[in-house]
């Protein structure tokens, strides 16, 4: 049996949102799709990714306007991407060495999906023994 890929686990149909809208219009995006990210865009090209951290961290906890602040003001910019032919293992060792529980799957220049934590984790039972030496070896929270 071969490895898994990206592509095996990915989910399609990416929701994204553009790096100027307003982090309430970003909210209101997950809400209404039952997810807890969105990947920004700018001129049709993955820039980042907001999350509901971002948007606690980066926007309530600062004391400011959601539906004055843009996207792009909050979002995690050091996006960190995959192919559809990448091994599961290899994004699930990047997912735990960067601290991230996404990560967009990009064809060239094409966002085609995203791999979650989640998608692995219902797909790949290997990683949850990545988390447990990650755990064991004290390099970082789980």
């Amino acid at each position: 049996m071969s490895k898994p890929e990206a592509s095996d686990v990915m989910t399609d149909g990416v929701i994204a949102v553009d790096a100027s809208d307003t982090v309430t219009e970003a909210a209101q995006k997950m809400k209404k799709n039952n997810i807890r990210s969105l990947v920004v865009l700018e001129d049709d090209e993955a820039v980042g990714i907001i999350a509901g951290k971002d948007v606690l961290y980066g926007v309530v906890a600062e004391g400011r306007d959601p539906t004055e602040t843009q996207v792009a003001a909050v979002m995690t910019k050091d996006l960190i991407t995959a192919s559809p032919h990448d091994s599961v293992s290899d994004i699930a060792r990047a997912m735990i060495n960067n601290d991230i529980s996404r990560v967009p799957i990009m064809q060239g220049d094409r966002l085609v999906g995203i791999v979650t934590q989640t998608n692995i984790m219902e797909t790949w039972p290997g990683y949850v023994e990545l988390l447990e030496e990650q755990a064991a070896s004290g390099l970082g929270d789980i």
